[in-house]
């Protein structure tokens, strides 16, 4: 869970093998999902979804597949970004991959 400030903004990022289940119980956040998987046919393709705490109460939550980048900004004052994983975090074993939230090839 993390607490964050309005105009925070996260870049892209995920690893190989790790789902997220993520929901917003506090404030409005803007998620971005991003294909980061480069053999798959549908990279760079994107969806946009507005998470809030209303939408939270009444069970709105994503789920993110590996090898899908997850990026974030926040739209109130505060928000509270939750979140579950599969895995624990490990950077020896499963090293996270970044872009940049204003990537080209992407065209968010």
């Amino acid at each position: 869970m993390s607490k964050l400030r309005k105009n925070v903004l996260r870049g892209l990022h995920g690893d190989s093998t790790t789902w997220k289940l993520i929901d917003c119980p506090q404030g409005i956040i803007y998620v971005a999902v991003v294909n980061c998987n480069p053999y798959d046919k549908n990279f760079g393709q994107w969806e946009g979804i507005y998470l809030d705490q209303q939408e939270s109460r009444v069970g709105k939550q994503i789920l993110v597949p590996p090898m899908f980048g997850l990026g974030h900004v926040v739209l109130s004052d505060e928000a509270i970004f939750h979140y579950k994983q599969s895995t624990y975090y490990n950077l020896k074993n499963n090293p996270q991959f970044t872009h940049r939230y204003d990537d080209s090839r992407f065209n968010i």
